[in-house]
């Protein structure tokens, strides 16, 4: 009896090494069958940089939003979220020069570059703001300026690597010459960078770092929510909704054009063209190409956001 008494401590430490393995194990298969965590986040130095700049309003869904992007790699995890240091912006590794949340409270805080750069501008007085939606217009002489011209601004936005995003919220035209965003210059090159959602055709057309040679377009019934033209060559680009791949253009890169990129409207060699009027746009991104897999992660982070603030997106 005493030498069976005396293996008893042995045989319990056994046991219960065992049970934590097992437990371990089953853990750590569990954890392999799930997937990323997105929008996920109670508060990261990114989000708290980009809300310090606003009003204070949406501050749950913004850290949500903006420590997402940072989990799923958009924004660095070492960004600064300003011109300084080392790694500034939103960082050497993110895909973003600019990232125009316009879906927020107030009409100053909708002018906002989540990355740190100056806030965009309103030119002309025809352009509406509706809160936690964003900014649209009726009329050609008005648009949303993001201060971004591709010749001399980009850093992640080159010649063969690109992308234009923007999100209608409400109100999204069809079946007409409207433009959700971009610039083109005239002349000899003619290089255009924009997103036509819908022509009258019902196809959306799109041009980037090219001399306007889409001549096809895609069949698009449904303008509303993102859409993204991406460039990963010099003649490879593609469209994406929502997500989900619309058709490739594969135009050849021509070059950068020097106009600023407008909002709701073409910059046209400097004149508002094309206005895609009363459409109300949310969100608006330019940078670096994105993969499909970027698109689809950005498209749930930014619709969770959308669905806080404004109830749907």
């Amino acid at each position: 009896m005493r030498r069976a008494l005396r293996h008893w401590p042995s045989v319990i430490l056994r046991w219960c090494f065992g049970l934590a393995l097992i437990l371990g194990l089953s853990a750590a298969a569990h954890a392999q069958t799930q997937l990323p965590l997105l929008g996920v986040g109670t508060g990261c130095a990114q989000a708290e940089t980009f809300i310090a700049r606003t009003s204070g309003e949406n501050n749950t869904a913004l850290r949500a939003l903006i420590c997402g992007l940072v989990l799923n790699g958009f924004i660095d995890n070492t960004a600064t979220m300003a011109s300084t240091g080392g790694n500034p912006y939103c960082g050497s590794g993110s895909v973003f020069d600019r990232l125009f949340i316009f879906q927020m409270a107030n009409s100053t805080d909708g002018l906002l570059d989540a990355c740190g750069h100056a806030s965009a501008t309103t030119f002309g007085g025809g352009l509406t703001f509706t809160a936690n939606q964003g900014w649209s217009s009726t009329v050609n002489t008005n648009d949303v300026v993001t201060g971004f011209a591709p010749s001399s601004s980009g850093v992640h936005y080159t010649l063969n690597s690109a992308h234009l995003a923007e999100w209608c919220i409400a109100s999204c035209a069809v079946n007409g010459n409207y433009v959700a965003m971009g610039a083109r210059e005239t002349g000899a090159t003619h290089y255009a960078a924009y997103i036509q959602p819908n022509f009258t055709d019902g196809h959306i057309y799109n041009n980037l770092n090219d001399a306007e040679g889409d001549t096809g377009g895609g069949a698009l019934a449904n303008t509303s929510g993102y859409i993204v033209v991406t460039r990963s060559s010099s003649t490879s680009d593609s469209v994406y909704r929502n997500g989900t791949f619309i058709y490739s253009p594969n135009q050849t890169s021509t070059g950068l054009t020097g106009q600023q990129f407008a909002v709701t409207h073409l910059n046209d060699n400097g004149n508002a063209a094309d206005v895609w009027a009363g459409s109300i746009i949310g969100m608006t991104s330019i940078g670096g190409n994105m993969s499909a897999t970027q698109i689809t992660n950005f498209y749930s982070l930014y619709c969770t956001y959308s669905t806080q603030v404004h109830g749907s997106c």
